[in-house]
């Protein structure tokens, strides 16, 4: 029987891109989007399903390199494919409005560093026995978002609801400790691969309401 896959952390810093005056405070439940959720991978979806926010939780998204946190960050602000498309060849980040990071949107947010001292073990979501330990609990979710299968493919992808279920999923019959704290409150939640040139990325969450 397959497992779920821990992965270890260490005492080296950790760095997150936030709002002012304190980027590694959880994001203000004003700036969430209609279904609760803050747009990220592995938010609490319970807000769907009409839980108020003092029952949710919210997640801060840290990278083990600075340049990870800017890169995860401001990904948003890259030209599109269409416009890489058009371009043919050219360099689109010349084009006005294309490239660019708004200024107060710079001005609104700073660096954070901080070492997380992690209490429970932290579910290594990139492990492939991770994501079969996983396919019974998910498989629902998957067939209504007619994935074919559950895979790192998946997790990464652009269908969050599956990944935010995953961070939300009971630990009905669970007994191991890395089981366990996937649907407790932990102070870590998981690793995954980055998409900022293979940087690791961390997942805080936390009942800080």
């Amino acid at each position: 029987m397959v497992d779920v896959q821990t992965a270890t952390l260490g005492l080296a810093p950790l760095f997150r891109v936030g709002r002012i005056p304190d980027p590694l405070t959880p994001p203000d439940w004003r700036f969430a989007s209609p279904d609760g959720t803050f747009d990220g991978r592995f938010d609490d979806p319970r807000g769907r399903h009409r839980v108020p926010s003092r029952d949710r939780y919210r997640v801060l998204y840290v990278a083990s390199q600075p340049a990870g946190a800017y890169g995860e960050t401001v990904a948003r602000f890259r030209p599109s494919v269409r416009t890489l498309s058009q371009a043919g060849g050219a360099n689109p980040f010349w084009r006005a409005g294309h490239g660019v990071i708004p200024r107060d949107w710079r001005v609104a947010r700073r660096i954070g560093a901080t070492v997380i001292f992690v209490t429970r073990p932290l579910v290594d979501l990139a492990h492939p026995e991770t994501m079969q330990a996983l396919r019974p609990m998910l498989a629902p979710m998957a067939a209504r978002l007619r994935l074919a299968d559950i895979d790192l493919s998946a997790v990464t992808g652009p269908q969050r609801e599956l990944t935010q279920e995953a961070a939300c999923t009971s630990t009905s019959g669970w007994t191991t400790p890395a089981r366990r704290c996937l649907g407790d409150c932990a102070t870590s939640r998981a690793s995954i691969p980055s998409g900022s040139a293979g940087r690791s990325s961390w997942i805080v969450r936390g009942s800080v309401h």
